[in-house]
């Protein structure tokens, strides 16, 4: 009787571990802000001819075709596309490399409201984002980039509701040449290697419209106070646990953060397309050099491992981990798209349109409070043990108080005869 009391205790602690959270529907959805969902597009075509016939022609000729093909290689490195190179140029040190490509890429312009979307870097590369909340973290400024863009959308409401007047248009102007990828996602997350785009356009001779609907995910106020990580299950915005972002998290940056320990173990080296910053403390070693040709042909023959690289992933190493948790906050966002005629092809036109306010709003909940464990070990130790409040405390009064009377020579109140 006393091991299956034990059991059962032993198995409300793991109940109260593992399951101390729940996603429930949000019946108050009416009464919620919705945040306004984030656009991003990553071209294709980065860099510019031009610029490059211009910075190969200060070379030897013999060596401008060789110079050119491995600018182009390099531009398209990323965490999803990887690279073969067969030669390297001993006059382009791999600490430049990023720096080359900002150089010689296409100065886009993307604006929505008259305010520039601001240009990052990703797992996919070089991509233009509007309101996005990671836009500071991931601002290609942050790379010595010559054209960065310093304004930004903190000016513009960020939530929106059942007063709104429907529907809400926003729309896109740019000049992006070739194809580019149009991702819509929550204000809180980036695109990664694995996230699938909404549409996929090419020129500017269409525009396309993207239809919204979009599902909140949202939390209770008590649910950080009262759980760790790991019952929980979600991870909050801030504070960040990453070390290459360490004032913002998200799943996403979490997942490049351990693609970039997971290409440091097997190679050796970061990536120029990664933030070199504070990662040597976790792979135990004092510098990181940028990978140059030798480390990004073992970044080649890695691709498959780290395309696929999630939170779960049993292919890394023993001496890392990929907890890779998904924010408490958030949005499921479907969208629908069409394409309509412009009347020139001189830019392109991206309308997101959210027709009606979310139906469908989820929260995340405490499912098991202190109160509510401390009460389940109560009634099982009542049940098996036979233990009680009383009980419990004749017990403290038995090794406390009157130990302490016994010592000190007090026996009773019984007469000596």
């Amino acid at each position: 009787m006393l091991m299956f009391g034990f059991d059962c205790g032993l198995r409300i602690l793991n109940l109260y571990q593992s399951r101390n959270s729940a996603i429930t529907y949000n019946v108050d959805y009416m009464q919620l802000n919705t945040l306004y969902p984030s656009l991003t597009m990553c071209p294709q075509q980065i860099l510019d001819a031009a610029k490059i016939r211009n910075f190969v022609s200060q070379f030897n000729e013999t060596s401008t075709n060789e110079m050119t093909e491995f600018i182009k290689k390099l531009s398209n490195v990323n965490a999803r596309r990887a690279e073969y190179f067969k030669m390297s140029l001993d006059n382009i040190p791999s600490t430049n490399y990023m720096e080359l490509i900002f150089n010689l890429s296409q100065i886009y312009s993307v604006e929505y409201n008259g305010i520039s979307a601001v240009k990052v870097m990703t797992d996919l590369g070089i991509c233009y984002t509007i309101r996005n909340f990671l836009d500071k973290e991931m601002n290609t400024k942050n790379w010595n980039d010559l054209h960065h863009i310093n304004q930004s959308f903190i000016n513009l409401p960020h939530t929106f509701n059942f007063s709104n007047s429907f529907p809400i248009k926003m729309t896109i102007k740019h000049n992006i040449k070739g194809k580019m990828g149009i991702f819509v996602h929550s204000p809180y997350e980036l695109p990664t290697t694995w996230t699938r785009a909404a549409v996929i356009v090419s020129g500017t001779q269409l525009g396309t419209t993207l239809v919204a609907g979009i599902k909140e995910m949202s939390y209770q106020e008590n649910l950080m106070s009262e759980t760790s990580i790991d019952e929980r299950r979600c991870h909050g915005i801030t504070p960040s646990s990453l070390a290459m972002f360490p004032t913002t998290y998200s799943q996403n940056l979490c997942l490049m953060e351990c693609r970039a320990n997971y290409i440091i173990e097997k190679c050796q080296c970061i990536p120029h397309f990664y933030f070199n910053r504070n990662l040597a403390k976790f792979v135990g070693v004092t510098q990181v050099p940028i990978c140059n040709v030798i480390g990004l042909n073992c970044v080649h023959r890695h691709a498959k491992e780290i395309r696929n690289l999630h939170s779960n992933s049993k292919s890394l190493p023993m001496n890392l981990t990929c907890q890779c948790y998904p924010n408490c906050i958030g949005q499921i966002i479907v969208t629908e798209v069409s394409n309509f005629p412009l009347a020139t092809n001189n830019s392109g036109t991206i309308i997101l349109t959210i027709e009606y306010p979310p139906m469908d709003s989820f929260e995340r909940s405490v499912m098991y409070s202190n109160l509510d464990y401390a009460v389940s070990l109560y009634n099982v130790m009542s049940a098996f043990l036979g233990v009680s409040i009383l009980s419990l405390c004749d017990l403290i009064y038995f090794f406390t108080i009157r130990v302490y009377w016994f010592n000190h020579g007090y026996r009773g109140s019984v007469n000596d005869h």
